[in-house]
């Protein structure tokens, strides 16, 4: 078995909202804004994105390994001024982001 370790960034836009978890495009689990979830899976290749009010990451493919651990950030990719409009960005289709972390 291997794991999956989301971090959400704390941020302002969404964040009464959770952030829903999909492998293979199955829901698993949900992420609160600021916190970690750890995601057990079995060794192989899967598809993984997040998603919240109808927008989301883009998929991305990870590989899990027998007791390898991967690291994902996710959060808005608002940022600047597009934040101080953002009840006009925040339901467009491919605001999040879903990226390695070291």
């Amino acid at each position: 078995m291997g794991d999956i370790i989301f971090t959400r960034e704390y941020q302002e836009i969404h964040n009464l909202y959770e952030y829903k978890i999909f492998v293979n495009n199955k829901e698993i689990n949900s992420l609160a804004n600021g916190a970690r979830k750890v995601i057990t899976l079995k060794p192989g290749i899967y598809e993984v994105f997040v998603k919240v009010n109808g927008s989301k990451s883009t998929q991305k493919q990870v590989e899990i390994k027998n007791k390898g651990t991967i690291r994902l950030s996710c959060g808005s990719s608002l940022s600047g001024l597009k934040v101080a409009f953002s009840w006009l960005f925040i339901f467009s289709k491919n605001n999040l982001y879903l990226k390695d972390t070291v």
